[in-house]
């Protein structure tokens, strides 16, 4: 599969058996497609494999594969379709971004109370003068 340059349209290749594959929208974690009628195959997708990207036409999911030079290879249908592919972070991602941020909470209100204590240290600890103490002669 190729991508010419500044195109987004890619051209047909004999692995997806004469089906055309076009860009309809691109951001960071969402890309679609439209797929043309044809011979059930794998297309390979502008991105490279990853697994938490997940494909899917009309809600069904379908499978994905890295193809031999690291793109996303995704098996659709014979029929033509609208190709969803989405970026999944699993649920774990968000706990541990959760831990991390609770963590440094705890660690700038622990400093937070050890520098008041620190200030109310160092004014215990000087001595007291009298009034008489301070009169100078």
């Amino acid at each position: 599969m190729r991508f010419p340059a500044g195109s987004d349209q890619i051209v047909e290749d004999p692995s997806t058996e004469g089906r055309t594959v076009s860009e309809i929208e691109w951001s960071p974690e969402h890309r679609k497609y439209s797929v043309s009628a044809g011979a059930a195959s794998e297309v390979p997708i502008r991105t490279f494999f990853y697994p938490w990207w997940v494909a899917a036409v009309d809600g069904k999911r379908l499978g994905t594969r890295p193809g031999p030079d690291g793109v996303l290879l995704i098996s659709v249908p014979p029929e033509q379709v609208t190709l969803n592919v989405d970026f999944r972070e699993p649920g774990k991602s968000m706990v541990s971004g959760i831990v991390s941020i609770a963590g440094w909470l705890i660690l700038v209100a622990l400093a937070v109370l050890n520098q008041n204590r620190v200030v109310q240290n160092v004014g215990e600890n000087l001595p007291r003068i009298t009034a008489d103490e301070a009169q100078i002669r």
